[in-house]
């Protein structure tokens, strides 16, 4: 692998830093650890049990915030966050993560489907 240099000017003289310095230098900046990949990574693989179309999208201290499509995920993971908690943190190594934080997803896809079956079931509103 070639050693490739960034150049960055310091009082008007240019010094150049290895390019896996500065890429560590910026993902320490934004405080980015592989634990928090790693963490991630399981929530996608460990939820898929429990209900599909939702994704981890953010970590905020030991909160995971998982964005989903509707209320109803939102509901089953509720229902099953001890297990998900549980099973995340065991194969991480360490407990992580302490919550789980819904943001609902800006794509109605959760709303279109329940509007159809009502209409499909016959279903007449107030």
């Amino acid at each position: 692998m070639p050693f490739i240099r960034t150049y960055i000017s310091k009082k008007d003289e240019p010094f150049s830093i290895p390019a896996t310095t500065a890429v560590q230098g910026i993902l320490a900046l934004l405080k980015f650890t592989p634990a928090t990949f790693a963490a991630f990574e399981v929530w996608d693989r460990e939820s898929r049990s429990v209900v599909n179309g939702c994704e981890a999208v953010a970590m905020q201290g030991s909160r995971l915030v998982v964005r989903v499509p509707s209320v109803l995920h939102r509901q089953e993971i509720l229902y099953s966050k001890d297990r998900l908690l549980a099973r995340i943190n065991q194969a991480l190594g360490k407990k992580m993560i302490t919550d789980i934080q819904f943001e609902l997803s800006e794509n109605k896809q959760g709303d279109i489907i329940r509007e159809q079956s009502k209409s499909r079931f016959g279903f007449r509103g107030r």
